[in-house]
């Protein structure tokens, strides 16, 4: 899919993804998913939205895949070799970054 994009974007445009960027530590990653997750049943339990815990609880299971996880040091190495430069990861809270790359040409 970032082949993709990298292919449709022009020369000297910029490639900006919020996302959940996995941390390499697989111990680390599954603790922060672990309190991300407590912190929802906390919230929403208390709100009595229930049918917003089942909707997240589902959408953190595809997320955690390994169809669908985006670990940091393997997504932005495939941003290199696909051609990106000057790549950056920032912003990170818990598994969520922001991360950008420059098509240029």
């Amino acid at each position: 899919m970032v082949g993709e994009v990298f292919r449709v974007l022009k020369c000297d445009s910029q490639f900006i993804n919020g996302d959940r960027y996995g941390l390499d530590d697989i111990s680390q990653h599954t603790l922060t998913v672990q309190k991300e997750i407590a912190g929802y049943f906390k919230v929403l339990v208390k709100h009595e939205r229930l049918d917003l815990l089942e909707h997240w609880i589902i959408h953190l299971f595809n997320d955690e895949s390994e169809n669908h996880v985006m670990r940091e040091a393997a997504s932005l190495n495939e941003l290199a070799s696909i051609g990106f430069s000057e790549i950056q990861l920032t912003h990170r809270v818990e598994v969520n970054a922001l991360v950008t790359a420059y098509k240029r040409g």
